[in-house]
């Protein structure tokens, strides 16, 4: 699958008509909101890349990355205390409907970057029925996809338990303990399968893979907007 690498610069730089520079001098502070959850995952690359080759500064950019917890985005929007962030597309939808002002200004990724990972002991779909799987809240992306991987591999959501654990980290965690047979997995990194005995032949590629939606670039749009 192809990762744009730029597609966080263009998403960033979409913004810039709310924050118009008065010069090419000039230069324009944006505070990027980063999900702390995948600061270290495949969804920053595009964003990293573009820091090194100065995409931003050569378009009068300062960019200022403020971790925010992942709950925490939508919020930080809304309350100014960030101007853009990237966040899951149910999120910004959720609050559009309840009232918010925010806007979706740039799409990233038609086909998410999410592995199935499960323990040893299960070697295709049909042994995770009945068992507990670790995926995120129901209207986050990761959940969508899982869910929808699931269910075109044979195992619809009646067939096994889900527990909701934000954070790649912290599901990879609970599959080490053991407390999970399976769970969504963000990152790219393969898991050390030797050290915790998960083994990295167990992300599940084989079965047939949905193309669902897309993360959004937000950016709230107040009244001087």
């Amino acid at each position: 699958m192809r990762l744009p690498t730029r597609t966080i610069a263009v998403t960033l730089l979409a913004a810039v008509t709310a924050f118009p520079t008065a010069g090419m001098a000039a230069v324009s502070r944006l505070r990027y909101g980063q999900n702390a959850a995948s600061a270290h995952d495949i969804s920053t690359l595009p964003q990293t890349v573009a820091i090194r080759k100065g995409f931003f500064t050569r378009e009068g950019l300062a960019l200022d990355v403020v971790p925010t917890g992942a709950f925490d985005l939508v919020g930080a929007l809304e309350n100014g205390n960030i101007d853009i962030s990237r966040i899951a597309t149910p999120y910004l939808v959720a609050a559009v409907v309840k009232g918010s002002d925010l806007v979706a200004i740039a799409s990233q990724t038609a086909n998410p970057v999410y592995s199935l990972v499960a323990r040893p002991e299960i070697a295709r779909f049909a042994d995770l029925k009945g068992k507990l799987l670790g995926l995120s809240i129901p209207v986050d992306t990761i959940t969508l996809v899982m869910r929808k991987l699931m269910a075109l591999n044979g195992v619809p959501n009646h067939d096994y338990r889900v527990k909701a654990v934000v954070g790649t980290v912290a599901r990879f965690a609970c599959l080490k303990s053991g407390r999970m047979r399976g769970g969504a997995d963000a990152s790219t990194r393969r898991p050390r399968g030797g050290a915790i005995g998960i083994s990295p032949a167990r992300r599940v590629h084989r079965g047939r893979r949905p193309r669902l939606q897309r993360r959004h670039g937000a950016a709230h749009l107040g009244a001087g907007a």
